[in-house]
């Protein structure tokens, strides 16, 4: 099938083919970086918040612990 083609006919399908690759590529790229996007969302406005709360609770009980020591 190619054998017939002139050569400028099979290295401008050959570009083509290769732009087609790379198209492909950045919008698998771009996908995966807006599900990254709602992960990092997610934990920033969730998990961040239940840290901050899990630290001040340590942090009271050992200062409680410290004045019950004293």
């Amino acid at each position: 099938m190619f054998k017939n083609l002139k050569l400028g006919t099979k290295i401008g399908l050959g570009f083509g083919a290769l732009l087609l690759i790379a198209v492909a590529l950045g919008g698998l790229a771009t996908w995966s970086m807006l599900d990254v996007k709602t992960t990092a969302t997610k934990l920033a406005e969730e998990n961040v918040p239940a840290v901050a709360v899990a630290n001040n609770v340590e942090r009271m009980s050992l200062h409680t612990m410290y004045q019950a020591r004293g």
